[in-house]
């Protein structure tokens, strides 16, 4: 792969609030939010025209859990770039 193109920074951040019903969803609750922060980041690189990212970072900045209640906030960042397949020459 050779890289093309170089779009810039992707720098994504979310907050989510919620509810549990139980102490075992709170593994399904943060595996969501991170699977939700990849597709943004995912719209993000193709919007800007690139197709990979590279350098990718993700972080739980904040987590407070009181009884029941969540609050997360998570930041995802990296560098949006379009690369091509390489032709090999011998």
């Amino acid at each position: 792969m050779v890289t093309q193109e170089y779009y810039g920074l992707v720098d994504v951040h979310v907050v989510r609030h919620f509810w549990l019903n139980s102490n075992e969803e709170i593994q399904h609750a943060v595996a969501d939010l991170i699977d939700d922060v990849n597709e943004i980041v995912k719209s993000r690189v193709i919007a800007l025209g690139g197709n990979c990212l590279i350098g990718y970072k993700i972080d739980i900045n904040g987590f407070d859990q009181k009884e029941n209640e969540v609050f997360m906030i998570v930041s995802a960042t990296g560098d949006a770039i379009k690369v091509a397949k390489q032709k090999l020459t011998i």
